[in-house]
């Protein structure tokens, strides 16, 4: 059985910086992202290169078999070209997701290597950080709403937790989105929500 298949058993661990970072991503890279995480092994070292079925990508993005090339490219393309901007103790970081994206067709996989700036964020994680199951997110069909989880079950412990709207909108990267609260509580928080 591999992995994605069995993807109860993958947790999803990352520092709680990551979770706070300010980035967006479309909900099939959201998942291939998170996807990637769960493939981190807590006693790895480094990065290595993360091999992804085609089939499990195509099963957790529903790509359309007609399409499914196009779409794989547009969404490595996607991947590649996505930044984040994670803070830090004396400023900030910019940083790209991934440093490559390679599909071998012969083999129906893709390999997908994180952004060596990322290591202080997924490896080696003792202390700081929020960690939750793979299949409790796969499912949701918002990217806002797997941001809002993830900032939640960093809190889960606490039992709430409050954002200033301007910090809420800066983490979600909508800064400039949905420019009156009741937009935002429509199109982002009551769909998290539910």
């Amino acid at each position: 059985m591999d992995r994605f298949t069995n993807k109860n058993n993958l947790a999803v661990t990352q520092s709680n910086r990551l979770v706070e970072a300010r980035y967006s991503l479309n909900l099939n890279e959201q998942r291939v992202v998170l996807y990637m995480i769960s493939l981190i092994h807590p006693e790895d070292e480094d990065f290595k290169d993360y091999s992804l079925k085609l089939s499990d990508i195509v099963n957790m993005a529903g790509l359309k078999n007609k399409n499914i090339y196009t779409e794989l490219q547009d969404l490595l393309i996607g991947l590649r070209r996505k930044t984040l901007v994670i803070p830090n103790s004396d400023g900030y970081l910019v940083s790209g997701w991934v440093s490559s994206a390679e599909y071998r067709e012969k083999e129906g996989v893709v390999l997908l290597s994180f952004d060596a700036k990322l290591k202080p964020y997924l490896l080696k994680l003792k202390e700081q950080f929020t960690k939750y199951r793979l299949c409790h997110v796969t499912n949701f069909r918002s990217t806002y709403t797997i941001r809002i989880y993830m900032l939640l079950k960093q809190y889960e412990t606490i039992g709430c937790r409050e954002f200033e709207l301007q910090d809420f909108r800066k983490i979600l990267d909508i800064k400039n989105k949905y420019p009156h609260f009741p937009e935002l509580r429509r199109r982002v928080i009551n769909i998290a929500q539910k």
